[in-house]
């Protein structure tokens, strides 16, 4: 059946109903556009009587059409202007009657004319916009003529077939006016679906308005898939995107390649290899996490990348070679001996526990250095920390024991990064001071804690040493203080060895 058929029993029904008993149709008024107007409205007026009585539950778009009283009138009067109508003068009025056969003529040529508008609208050759407008002449057609041959049905002066065939011609035009077309250009897809179904690439898909959901699938490609809105009578045009499957590649630039053995995905890999997923390993989205192992000589790496539509991703991997391993262990053990100066700028943070409860003191910059001995993974010596630029006053003598982790593992090789040796570290110490501050109204203030508490000081902290050089480190810690201060620091410098 076709798709745009609606119910016709309705009509069918006043096809074959009881003729009316009216032959012709007269009407006398002051001047002929009067006389036309009262024409028409007794036409309608059956018109509308005889679809009533043959109504149904189902909808029918044209008895619906043709029963529009107001709409109608003008149209049915544009039509008995074009008809045989016998017009007299008669006590100074003019009378206009439109006969049965005039009437019948018309619905003929209303039936042909019909017939060939919709031939062009139904014609599958032309394009959607040619389509749309044909059907909205045949419904303009079936405003004019429709009460006309709805009347000769009633008379059985029409054939019932020729009867139903203008009904659903009219009817289809009708229901085609909430169409509209979809047409998909750009990259050629190997199968297009819309809403699940099979639609052919560059034809119009001409479907009721709404919102569809589309697929389009590629050959060694990633689909492009999406959701677009189709509005009555519009064509929209879809512009498909052919993406390439996500490939991905391993460099590590330190090393031969060919000593590096790499497992992505579970498939083994050469260095450089170009590789391109296959569409089964992704996702509906053609995208995808996915795992990958490393090896060299002792060194090993892993990780997970996740890719997409036209990824092409590259992996670096940071394997060392025998060179740099070698200077990495040398530049670490270096540290294991000798003196060092160290030198840092402080954020402190302090914080007091008054013998009333009070909090005194803000945050403040301070300078620490330090001469520390090495002695393999044990450093110690003493360390000033001086403060006097804010508000505050502080003085700090103490004395630091420090354990460091130069290097990890029966190899000696130490911990690395950017090709650097990184040394983390531990400490304590015990430190003797003095702390003051001036508050917001310029009165001098003092640490109030228990006798002892007021000048002694102990720190536990954590860091790690940058190695630059054989003789130059960066070094980053944080400390936290008891007694005298309760509150911390952290604090960056610069290490000399010598």
């Amino acid at each position: 059946m076709n798709k745009w058929l609606l119910p016709c029993s309705a009509l069918c029904a006043a096809l074959f109903s009881t003729p009316l008993l009216a032959k012709e149709y007269s009407a006398c008024e002051s001047d002929r556009e009067q006389a036309l107007l009262a024409l028409a409205s007794q036409i309608q007026v059956d018109v509308s009587n005889e679809v009533k009585s043959e109504t149904t539950e189902k909808k029918n778009l044209f008895l619906d059409l043709v029963s529009q009283s107001n709409s109608q009138k003008v149209q049915v009067k544009s039509n008995i202007s074009l008809m045989d109508v016998q017009t007299q003068k008669k006590d100074g009025e003019i009378c206009l009657t439109v006969t049965q056969a005039s009437l019948l003529k018309t619905a003929k040529e209303a039936l042909k004319e019909n017939r060939q508008q919709f031939k062009s609208f139904n014609n599958r050759n032309n394009d959607f916009k040619s389509r749309y407008q044909f059907a909205k002449k045949l419904i303009a057609h079936a405003k004019q003529q429709g009460g006309v041959v709805t009347l000769m049905a009633t008379e059985n002066k029409i054939s019932p077939r020729d009867k139903q065939t203008f009904a659903e011609n009219v009817n289809k035009a009708l229901s085609f006016k909430n169409y509209g077309a979809l047409v998909f250009s750009g990259d050629k897809s190997r199968q297009l679906e819309v809403n699940g179904k099979t639609q052919k690439f560059g034809e119009e898909v001409i479907l009721p308005a709404g919102e569809y959901g589309y697929q389009a699938q590629f050959r060694n490609a990633c689909d492009d898939k999406g959701s677009v809105e189709l509005k009555a009578g519009k064509v929209r045009t879809v512009q498909l995107e052919k993406e390439a499957l996500p490939t991905v590649s391993f460099t590590s630039p330190n090393v031969d390649g060919s000593d590096v053995s790499i497992r992505f995905n579970g498939i083994r890999l050469g260095m450089s290899e170009n590789y391109r997923l296959k569409r089964e390993q992704l996702d509906g989205n053609c995208e995808g996490e996915f795992s990958w192992q490393a090896e060299f000589s002792d060194q090993s790496d892993a990780g997970k990348v996740s890719l997409g539509p036209g990824d092409e991703e590259i992996v670096r991997l940071d394997f060392l070679n025998a060179e740099t391993i070698r200077n990495l262990k040398k530049l670490s053990a270096d540290y294991r001996s000798g003196s060092r100066f160290e030198v840092y700028g402080v954020s402190w943070i302090p914080s007091h526990q008054e013998v009333d409860g009070i909090e005194i003191g803000e945050a403040f910059p301070a300078l620490q250095v330090a001469l520390l001995n090495t002695q393999g993974a044990v450093l110690h010596g003493p360390v000033l920390d001086y403060a006097n630029w804010t508000d505050t006053e502080s003085y700090h003598l103490g004395y630091q024991g420090r354990l460091q982790l130069t290097d990890l593992g029966a190899d000696n090789m130490p911990l690395n990064v950017f090709q650097l040796p990184v040394i983390p570290f531990i400490y304590g110490q015990m430190s003797v001071g003095y702390m003051g501050y001036w508050d917001e109204d310029k009165e001098y203030q003092r640490t109030d804690q228990y006798e002892w508490k007021n000048y002694l000081m102990s720190s536990v902290g954590a860091g790690f040493t940058l190695v630059m050089s054989r003789d130059f480190a960066l070094n980053i810690k944080g400390q936290k203080n008891f007694w005298l201060d309760d509150g911390g620091s952290v604090a960056a410098g610069l290490s000399v060895r010598f």
